[in-house]
């Protein structure tokens, strides 16, 4: 008898270390709150464009400058390169760099179109890009690119990013649409973007 409880004893001692823990990340907790954001100023030029923000502690410099044929964006703190990205232009376009937070994290981005007045026939681009650092990497990369959404117009349109609400929670949206900077109702399609925590990605929703 004396053997058997033994036995017994071992075996469910085996079966309780052999048990998995406690499921903690079933439970995640809310991401923590992103630094505070704060633009600094702006500087304008023919074919440069340059914004700086207080993240924190730091200084972001957020430049988009045409280099011929190339729209190149980058994120500089002080004289390190942080993130850099070029996008081909059929000729010089006028752009806007924004920086926002969603999801406890802390974004860049911009919009760029080859002319802010549309005109039929006249065959404008936009581009809009997302820029962020990975908490999963801790690099920067692309989180958005308005060439990966469905664009019902890609030969001749215009591209904007703005501040928006969706149920009460402040997202960004992504329109592509003609005449977007000087017509009402211009939109042609929408999409409501905020960043989820869990995939380390942006979710969207389409208006």
């Amino acid at each position: 008898m004396t053997a058997y409880r033994t036995y017994l004893a071992a075996l469910l001692l085996a079966l309780f270390l052999a048990a998995p823990l406690p499921a903690f990340a079933a439970s995640a907790l809310p991401p923590l709150p992103a630094p505070l954001l704060t633009p600094v100023h702006t500087d304008r030029e023919k074919n440069i464009r340059r914004a700086y923000f207080r993240v924190g502690e730091n200084e972001i410099k957020a430049t988009l400058i045409q280099l011929g044929t190339l729209e190149n964006f980058s994120l500089w703190n002080g004289k390190e390169l942080l993130f850099e990205h070029s996008t081909p232009v059929t000729k010089s376009s006028y752009g806007e760099i924004m920086a926002f937070t969603s999801g406890g994290q802390t974004f860049f981005c911009y919009h760029s179109n080859t002319e802010l007045a549309w005109m039929p026939n006249r065959h404008i681009k936009g581009y809009a890009l997302i820029v962020g650092k990975s908490p999963v990497t801790g690099q920067y990369r692309v989180y958005l690119d308005s060439a990966d959404f469905y664009n019902p117009s890609p030969d001749d349109f215009q591209t904007i990013l703005v501040r928006s609400e969706l149920n009460g929670e402040p997202v960004m949206r992504l329109c592509f649409g003609k005449g977007l900077f000087s017509e009402i109702g211009a939109v042609m399609k929408a999409y409501d973007l905020r960043y989820d925590p869990r995939s380390d990605s942006f979710v969207y929703k389409e208006r």
